[in-house]
């Protein structure tokens, strides 16, 4: 029962390693790149704004 236990766990931690894997080359991938780079641009202009209109 126990060994099975492990196994599972064992099991999860590896696909929960490839998951993080495949997301950070999803990230890392050019056009993938400069669309997040454009989101975070985005979303700091829009934060400097708000806290202008706060001021």
């Amino acid at each position: 029962m126990r060994a099975r236990l492990h196994l599972q766990s064992r099991k999860k931690v590896l696909w929960r390693r490839r998951f993080m894997k495949r997301s950070f080359a999803f990230l890392v991938s050019p056009g993938k790149q400069f669309f997040f780079e454009t989101m975070m641009k985005r979303m700091v202009l829009i934060w400097t704004m708000n806290l202008i209109h706060l001021n």
